[in-house]
């Protein structure tokens, strides 16, 4: 007869139960690859990822309506920014693992790895994290183009009502579709309160940042718990 099989230990969450930074890059059940990652950032904005093809994290993410933003920066910009990011660390040895900022708030930040949770101070990440980063979001309604000096329509209206919600006033002014040097004045002060470099041209990081000013409570932020 043969001898009942014993349930099986549990091996992997065992080895789990004590993930900490410093230990991270030796866990061999810590995959942390940059697909899976991505599917988690995009399920933060509600979005089913199991449809996605992963090929191209910013393809997948056009497929479900969201837009890409590459930049490298500092924990105090994405702070601002306030949006899910997903980053890249490595040790001495050039290993790889990919992880999704889900919560920052003063010098902590919690990252999700592989669908494990770490809570870490921020000046411990720091070394294994060359400030790259990928967010996601959505263009504000209305919004289909760069905006500069000159331009004329009703993206421009827009733009004028998306300020005067942070600074107060009103957008109804003559020829309030028209991208003037009044409205360039608002654009710059606002570009130089969240330290970014005052052009007067509307592009990805200052829609962005415009669509964060005015809170939509439909987007993830940093201050939610993941």
């Amino acid at each position: 007869i043969a001898a009942p099989l014993l349930p099986a230990k549990p091996i992997i969450k065992a080895r789990l139960r004590g993930l900490t930074l410093e230990n991270l890059f030796g866990h061999p059940d810590i995959s942390g690859d940059s697909a899976t990652a991505m599917a988690k950032l995009i399920s933060l904005w509600n979005k089913n990822p199991d449809s996605l093809k992963g090929l191209n994290p910013c393809a997948d993410a056009r497929a479900v309506g969201l837009r890409c933003l590459e930049r490298r920066g500092t924990w105090a910009m994405l702070a601002g920014i306030n949006l899910p990011s997903l980053i890249s660390l490595a040790d001495p040895n050039e290993k790889k693992v990919y992880a999704v900022i889900t919560g920052l708030s003063g010098p902590t930040v919690t990252l999700d790895i592989n669908g494990r949770r770490i809570v870490a101070d921020t000046a411990k990440v720091t070394p294994f994290w060359s400030g790259d980063y990928l967010t996601l979001w959505k263009r504000p309604p209305g919004f289909w183009r760069d905006l500069e000096p000159g331009m004329q329509g009703e993206d421009v209206l827009f733009l004028r009502q998306s300020l005067a919600k942070i600074w107060g006033g009103s957008a109804d002014v003559e020829n309030a579709q028209t991208y003037d040097a009044k409205l360039k004045e608002q654009v710059t002060a606002f570009q130089k309160s969240r330290q970014i470099k005052p052009t007067g041209i509307v592009r990805d990081m200052t829609l962005l940042l415009l669509n964060r000013a005015t809170e939509n409570p439909s987007h993830p932020s940093l201050s939610e718990k993941p």
